[in-house]
């Protein structure tokens, strides 16, 4: 059984980067990067979930488009249900609200940056549709 449905956004600017930020120090997988998004609220429609995170943790605006990737990973304590969307950057740059900072990352840089366990599925699958896309 998932404890909780967390909805990301594999945010893509118009220069082919994808948007990714550093978790706070004292956050759970503090210092990890990751891909903005979160909890989704009861009731709520998973597009409006990774709209809503999105806009709220670095205020930008993104268009939420297909499914990416949806598979539950399970850390011990928890187990979690990721699905995740390509979205459309559409506004400012963002500002890091709820991390520690931000980043516009090509596919070739995800080596570079640590990111925790559950974020491989995602990374694998988003290298696959950004070589497609190219």
């Amino acid at each position: 059984m998932t404890d909780q449905i967390i909805g990301l956004g594999a945010v893509i600017n118009s220069q082919g980067q994808v948007l990714i930020d550093q978790r706070l120090e004292n956050a759970f997988l503090g210092g990890f990067w990751e891909f903005p998004g979160g909890k989704q609220k009861k009731g709520e429609r998973i597009e409006l979930t990774i709209a809503r995170e999105i806009r709220e943790e670095l205020g930008i605006e993104v268009e939420v488009g297909k499914c990416l990737i949806n598979y539950e990973f399970d850390y011990g304590v928890k187990k979690l249900n990721f699905i995740v969307h390509i979205c459309k950057h559409l506004s400012v740059e963002p500002t890091p609200y709820t991390s520690q900072e931000v980043r516009w990352i090509s596919f070739e840089q995800f080596d570079l940056y640590k990111f925790p366990p559950a974020n491989a599925r995602i990374i694998s699958a988003l290298i696959k549709y950004l070589e497609k896309t190219k």
